[in-house]
Order: structure tokens, then C-alpha cells, then sequence
């Protein structure tokens, strides 16, 4: 069964916010949910955040991108690459959008008023429950200048799945 857990939290009362990123696997809807959770929290007026990933176990690597692009601001964002030498990359939009190499809009730029694209120091939280998406999410916070990582090693699964159908039904992932 799914579960769905929306991004949560909160600024407190010296104005740090704080952004918890669980795992995803779910519908658009589910998607579309997870996303305006994270944005409607980004759009406090913090003066610096903690995005906490030590549950974020994986799932939809382009929603939590597309979450906190307004903490990562214009430019790229995460790439991988295949076993052939192939490159896929993704990156934040001017306007806060997640689109991939060749343009394509994955999702699109915030409506909600947002300090987009800040310099504003981040802290990221990881753990050994931080795994597969939520790995890469930490991967597209490395090398920042205004960001630094604290916790225990991730779960060392940084992947991205495709999925394999076969004519009787089954598939592989």
C-alpha cells in the first residue's frame, strides 16, 4: 500500500525554517500535493533553512528537485550518468521551473510568492535512511556556497529506476 506524507514544516521564532523531505512514489496528484507542501513552506520569510532528508527514502527525484528549487535558485541542478557515458541533466529556471537538458518543462515555475534563488545559508540534514531521490536531492545541494551537510552517511543507493515491462505482465525495475 502507498502511503503519502506531504514535505513538512516550519519557521520558528528566530526566523530558521525548517523543510522536512520524505520519500515519494505516488500519482501526479500525489506529486502535484508534495510539491505545493514544500513551496507553501519555502514561501515563509526565514533567514536561513535546515532541509531535513533523513526520511526522504527515495521515490520522484524530479518532485523534490522541483520542491526546493527556490532553495537551489537558477541553474543546474542534478545529473546522471548512464553506464554508456550518456548525460542526463536537469536545472532550475530563472522563474523557479525544473526543466531537463533539452528543454523540456518538468514542472513549472512557483506561483506563490517566494524568496527564489537566495543566498541564504542552508543546512541539510542526512542519514542512512536517506536513500535512492532523496540522495540525489543531497547531491544537488553539494558544492554550494552557502550550504553545508551534517548526519551519517546516506544509504549509498543514489539511482535512478527505469522500469522494464515484458509481455506476460511482469516487470523489473
Amino acid at each position: 500500500e502507498n502511503f503519502f506524507l506531504p514535505p513538512t514544516g516550519e519557521i520558528d521564532d528566530q526566523r530558521f525554517g525548517r523543510l522536512r523531505l520524505p520519500g515519494l512514489s505516488g500519482s501526479n496528484d500525489e506529486v502535484q500535493r508534495y510539491v505545493s507542501a514544500a513551496l507553501d513552506v519555502l514561501a515563509g520569510d526565514a533567514c536561513g533553512w535546515i532541509l531535513d532528508l533523513r526520511g526522504d527514502n527515495g521515490g520522484n527525484v524530479f518532485a523534490m528537485l522541483a520542491a526546493i528549487g527556490p532553495l537551489l535558485g537558477p541553474g543546474p541542478a542534478l545529473s546522471y550518468q548512464h553506464r554508456n557515458g550518456s548525460v542526463d541533466s536537469y536545472g532550475i529556471t530563472p522563474e523557479g521551473g525544473l526543466v531537463a537538458q533539452d528543454g523540456t518543462v518538468l514542472s513549472a515555475a512557483p506561483t506563490t510568492a517566494i524568496r527564489f534563488g537566495s543566498d541564504l545559508p542552508i543546512a541539510v540534514l542526512q542519514g542512512s535512511s536517506t536513500a535512492s531521490a532523496g540522495e540525489g536531492i543531497v547531491m544537488a545541494t553539494r558544492g554550494r556556497n552557502n550550504v553545508r551537510s551534517f548526519g551519517h552517511p546516506t544509504a549509498g543507493l543514489p539511482t535512478g529506476n527505469t522500469l522494464f515491462e515484458f509481455s506476460d505482465g511482469s516487470a523489473v525495475n
